[in-house]
């Protein structure tokens, strides 16, 4: 397995699928329009969100 599939694998693991799959398409409107599981995220709490997503890939760079 390829370093890059083993982080997705981490990252999928650790994040909402609609948040990931934005990431992943880069386009949050169109998923969040075609996602089962419709998530309202307060504005407030985006920054932490994409915060812990930065962290998670500031960890895995690190590990290797």
């Amino acid at each position: 397995m390829t370093d890059t599939k083993a982080t997705q694998e981490k990252i999928s693991k650790s994040l909402e699928n609609p948040i990931l799959e934005a990431v992943k398409k880069d386009d949050l409107s169109l998923v969040m329009k075609n996602s089962a599981q419709k998530k309202v995220i307060p504005p407030n709490q985006i920054s932490v969100a994409l915060d812990k997503f930065e962290n998670k890939i500031i960890e895995e760079h690190r590990e290797h």
